[in-house]
Protein backbone atom coordinates (compact mmCIF):
# COMPACT_ATOMS: atom_id res chain seq x y z
CA UNK A 1 0.00 0.00 0.00
CA UNK A 2 1.35 3.43 -0.93
CA UNK A 3 1.44 6.07 1.78
CA UNK A 4 -1.16 8.79 1.36
CA UNK A 5 -0.04 12.33 0.76
CA UNK A 6 -0.82 15.03 3.31
CA UNK A 7 -3.92 17.07 2.55
CA UNK A 8 -2.88 20.04 0.37
CA UNK A 9 -5.02 22.39 2.48
CA UNK A 10 -3.10 21.31 5.56
CA UNK A 11 0.20 21.78 3.75
CA UNK A 12 -0.82 25.28 2.73
CA UNK A 13 -1.84 26.10 6.28
CA UNK A 14 1.51 24.85 7.54
CA UNK A 15 3.27 26.90 4.85
CA UNK A 16 1.41 30.01 6.00
CA UNK A 17 2.56 29.34 9.56
CA UNK A 18 6.15 28.94 8.37
CA UNK A 19 5.96 32.36 6.67
CA UNK A 20 4.62 33.94 9.85
CA UNK A 21 7.53 32.41 11.76
CA UNK A 22 10.01 33.89 9.28
CA UNK A 23 10.95 30.70 7.43
CA UNK A 24 10.28 31.43 3.73
CA UNK A 25 12.35 28.46 2.55
CA UNK A 26 10.19 25.97 4.42
CA UNK A 27 7.06 27.88 3.42
CA UNK A 28 8.09 27.69 -0.22
CA UNK A 29 8.66 23.95 -0.09
CA UNK A 30 5.31 23.32 1.59
CA UNK A 31 3.39 25.68 -0.71
CA UNK A 32 4.99 24.10 -3.78
CA UNK A 33 3.97 20.65 -2.58
CA UNK A 34 0.43 21.87 -1.94
CA UNK A 35 0.36 23.45 -5.41
CA UNK A 36 1.31 20.14 -7.05
CA UNK A 37 -1.51 18.36 -5.26
CA UNK A 38 -4.05 21.08 -6.03
CA UNK A 39 -3.05 20.85 -9.70
CA UNK A 40 -3.48 17.09 -9.66
CA UNK A 41 -6.97 17.53 -8.19
CA UNK A 42 -7.92 20.28 -10.61
CA UNK A 43 -8.60 22.63 -7.69
CA UNK A 44 -8.26 26.13 -9.17
CA UNK A 45 -8.98 27.88 -5.86
CA UNK A 46 -6.30 25.87 -4.06
CA UNK A 47 -3.86 26.56 -6.89
CA UNK A 48 -4.48 30.30 -6.65
CA UNK A 49 -4.01 30.28 -2.86
CA UNK A 50 -0.76 28.33 -3.26
CA UNK A 51 0.46 30.69 -5.99
CA UNK A 52 -0.37 33.67 -3.80
CA UNK A 53 1.74 32.30 -0.96
CA UNK A 54 4.55 31.44 -3.37
CA UNK A 55 4.44 35.07 -4.51
CA UNK A 56 4.82 36.19 -0.90
CA UNK A 57 7.76 33.79 -0.53
CA UNK A 58 9.40 35.23 -3.66
CA UNK A 59 8.87 38.76 -2.33
CA UNK A 60 10.41 37.82 1.02
CA UNK A 61 13.43 36.35 -0.77
CA UNK A 62 13.84 39.46 -2.93
CA UNK A 63 12.99 37.55 -6.09
CA UNK A 64 10.18 39.81 -7.29
CA UNK A 65 10.99 41.38 -10.62
CA UNK A 66 13.15 38.57 -11.89
CA UNK A 67 11.70 36.79 -14.88
CA UNK A 68 10.58 33.35 -13.84
CA UNK A 69 9.25 31.04 -16.57
CA UNK A 70 7.44 29.06 -13.87
CA UNK A 71 5.26 32.12 -13.22
CA UNK A 72 3.69 32.04 -16.69
CA UNK A 73 1.06 29.44 -15.70
CA UNK A 74 0.24 31.63 -12.68
CA UNK A 75 -0.63 34.53 -14.95
CA UNK A 76 -2.78 32.29 -17.14
CA UNK A 77 -4.54 30.90 -14.07
CA UNK A 78 -5.42 34.38 -12.87
CA UNK A 79 -6.58 35.47 -16.33
CA UNK A 80 -8.72 32.37 -16.80
CA UNK A 81 -10.26 32.66 -13.36
CA UNK A 82 -11.65 36.11 -14.18
CA UNK A 83 -13.59 34.80 -17.16
CA UNK A 84 -15.33 32.06 -15.21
Amino acid sequence: MTPSLPDPGSLLQEATGAMRQGDPDRAGRLAASALEQFRARGDADGRMRSENLLGAVAFERGEIGRRNPASEPRLALRTNSRTV
